[in-house]
């Protein structure tokens, strides 16, 4: 393996692992986020489904950003090769 491979083997698993840690977080607010709804309709009021979509909004703001960001990394990437 020479160093041009080596490069191209680095910058494939560093691009796996942003995807594997964005897809994660994603997955681990989804979960919270059911968690919280479903805490809100056991006994709905105002106060539990505007706390709900409060922290909804709170969560999957900052991760659709950083999915948009890397989406368009990875696209610089492909074009890059």
């Amino acid at each position: 393996m020479d160093e041009k491979q080596a490069r191209a083997l680095v910058m494939f698993l560093t691009a796996g692992m942003k995807v594997v840690s964005s897809r994660l977080v994603l997955f681990l607010g989804l979960l919270m986020t059911f968690g919280l709804f479903v805490w809100a309709m056991i006994q709905p009021d105002a106060n539990r489904i505007v706390t709900a979509a409060v922290f909804m909004l709170g969560v999957f703001w900052p991760v659709i950003r950083m999915d948009a960001k890397q989406s368009e990394a990875r696209q610089q990437m492909t074009q890059g090769e």
